[in-house]
């Protein structure tokens, strides 16, 4: 039986857990209805508050509300220039992307020749139609192709272009490429010097002619957490091999390519905790990536084999949600602030909510999300619930100096699980009052568990044993 009342609980089995992520989280209800905003409008978020308040449980949300990933991002082998990868962006739509400033032609402007080749032009009926159908729409008879001597052909039906060498009056030839992106077909003419075909070009004709590495797949989860301590964490690197790209014995350019957060973040929620820790020159990386909404991947390591290789204009279209401590804001670079700020909101978090019977519900929906996310400790009884209930209390009156409901979650989770801890041993169906009022006295910090032994002195002892004052934590249980 499931129950909206307070009044009809027996336990935490009878408290529906929302499907919704946002509905589970307590007590943060104007800061939910910016981030929404901010989901739906791609804007960016810093959180401020304590630890322990649910800023990472708001990113998760974020994320559980944008759509399935469109793009996905790889590198290629270049055969013109390794140290230099082929970006592929490929998306769910097959509208595959290649920077090519070319215009499709229409079917019928192509060669008969060549459009039989292709599988655009029906040998049968002479009708036209995309080069993915086999069948012909109109005479429904399977598209055959012939081969004119007049040309010379290089065709593989796998790759799906043809390279057509004219041969003039004069005994010269030009030469033609035509080659099928999306249904849609592209010629491109080499000029009569020597200048080189263009790698986007290269790439879409010899795709399945080079190895390629994914970096950021379609499957992907769409929140990336980090703490970003390093360059590399954060934009990316290109792995050192000490035999570099030696085709024996070392790793092709393209294949020591590793993405950085702001990459794997694409399309999603880039979460950094302790934003404020983050050294200034990341922070001014991280700018510029929000600002252009690419970043290249090069090497960190001057010294290395990698040191050579780069690829330009990586996709990194992601919304930063920053975590952060209010004495901490100063510590952020001003202009990231600003940038933040501008396009997007400071949220300050609430650490507590009055008590009323609609936030004593909500308590109990957090007890009993931590006990099924848990998964190895029974529902709590309705007894165990009201002692749950005095905890919260006395937490906000001890941090906040208010008559509330904490929104310290994390605290009041560590005595939820060592409560379910004590239940399993003592083998009860539910978590009973006496199991909470347990757990406060066994899930006390060192310097508390200290204290209550050698008494306010305490202290003093551990400087005898390491020589050095330890600061007395505020604790409540």
């Amino acid at each position: 039986m499931i129950v909206k009342s307070v009044d009809d609980i027996f336990s935490t089995k009878d408290i529906k857990i929302p499907n919704d992520e946002f509905q589970k989280i307590i007590g943060q209800d104007n800061a939910i209805r910016l981030v929404k905003m901010a989901v739906k409008q791609r804007r960016h978020i810093l959180l401020v508050g304590p630890p322990g308040i649910g800023k990472s449980m708001i990113g998760r949300a974020m994320a559980s509300a944008l759509p399935l990933p469109k793009e996905q991002i790889s590198v290629q082998y270049n055969p013109k220039k390794p140290q230099r990868p082929i970006l592929r962006i490929e998306r769910r739509d097959g509208k595959n992307q290649f920077e090519y400033n070319l215009k499709p032609i229409p079917y019928e402007m192509i060669p008969d020749d060549v459009a039989d080749k292709l599988g655009i032009r029906c040998k049968q009926c002479g009708g036209y139609s995309e080069p993915s159908k086999d069948i012909c729409p109109y005479c429904l008879n399977k598209k055959s192709s012939s081969r004119n001597p007049t040309f010379m052909y290089k065709f593989d039906k796998k790759r799906n272009f043809i390279t057509k060498n004219t041969i003039l009056d004069n005994g010269d030839y030009v030469m033609e490429i035509y080659f099928v992106d999306d249904d849609k077909v592209y010629k491109y003419q080499k000029p009569k010097d020597n200048t080189p075909i263009p790698d986007a070009i290269l790439s879409r004709i010899d795709m399945d002619n080079y190895d390629r590495k994914i970096i950021v797949p379609f499957d992907r989860p769409l929140f990336v957490q980090v703490v970003a301590k390093t360059e590399s964490e954060m934009f990316g690197d290109v792995e050192h091999d000490p035999y570099g790209a030696h085709p024996d014995l070392g790793s092709p350019h393209h294949e020591r390519v590793v993405p950085g957060a702001v990459h794997e973040a694409h399309e999603g929620i880039l979460y950094i905790d302790e934003l404020s820790t983050m050294e200034p020159n990341i922070q001014r990386g991280l700018l510029t990536a929000m600002q252009d909404k690419k970043f290249p991947i090069a090497a960190k390591n001057t010294h290395g084999t990698g040191a050579v290789v780069k690829v330009e204009n990586v996709p990194c279209d992601f919304i930063l949600v920053g975590a952060i401590n209010v004495v901490d804001l100063e510590s952020i670079h001003p202009a990231l602030r600003n940038r933040i700020s501008g396009y997007g909101y400071e949220i300050l978090l609430n650490t507590w909510m009055p008590i009323n019977e609609e936030n004593i519900y909500k308590t109990y929906q957090f007890v009993a999300q931590e006990i099924v996310n848990d998964g190895k400790i029974p529902h709590a009884h309705i007894s165990a619930l009201h002692e749950i209930i005095k905890v919260s209390k006395m937490i906000a009156k001890s941090y906040d100096d208010v008559n509330g409901l904490t929104l310290r979650l994390r605290y009041l989770g560590g005595i939820i699980r060592v409560a379910g801890d004590l239940a399993v041993l003592d083998e009860e169906e539910y978590i009973l009052s006496r199991h909470v009022q347990e757990a406060l006295r066994i899930a006390k910090p060192v310097e508390s568990q200290i204290r209550s032994i050698v008494g306010n002195n305490w202290w003093k002892n551990l400087t005898i044993d390491y020589g050095n004052y330890v600061s007395d934590n505020r604790d409540v249980r």
